[in-house]
């Protein structure tokens, strides 16, 4: 084989690699979104459901104007699913908390402060930058 051939066939090799490895990143990055867009869902319909919880009295099953007693079942959620583990740290009458641990995308967190009319997402570990907030007003 001549060296031209050689030459062509190295070329070619290392063109195929840059475009797998622009595929892999491609892919990984869209991965992660989709995980961030799925763990954001999940949270907002909980913050929904909790507040329904929030209105409807204790003895119909809620909480009375309180979130104090607030727990996954009486939102209507498992705390694992396929995109993340849940936790609630801690809740008040005014307002609760709930921490998603990524399933997929190491390290990365949200953390939900819902409150009788709002809900704030604090977003931690995904991509470009360090953390960042959604605020969705409910009026």
């Amino acid at each position: 084989m001549g060296s031209i051939q050689l030459l062509l066939i190295v070329v070619g090799v290392i063109a195929v690699s840059i475009g797998l490895v622009a595929g892999i990143s491609a892919f990984s990055g869209s991965a992660d979104a989709a995980n961030r867009d799925q763990i954001s869902s999940e949270l907002v319909q909980m913050a929904g459901n909790a507040q329904t919880y929030f209105k409807k009295p204790a003895p119909l099953g809620g909480g009375d104007r309180s979130f104090m007693n607030i727990d996954f079942e009486s939102m209507g959620f498992a705390s694992t699913t396929e995109s993340a583990i849940y936790t609630i740290p801690f809740s008040t009458p005014n307002v609760f908390y709930v921490i998603a641990f990524s399933n997929s995308v190491n390290g990365a967190r949200m953390i939900m402060r819902c409150t009788k009319d709002e809900v704030r997402l604090y977003t931690f570990g995904w991509g470009k930058m360090d953390w960042e907030e959604t605020y969705l007003d409910q009026d």
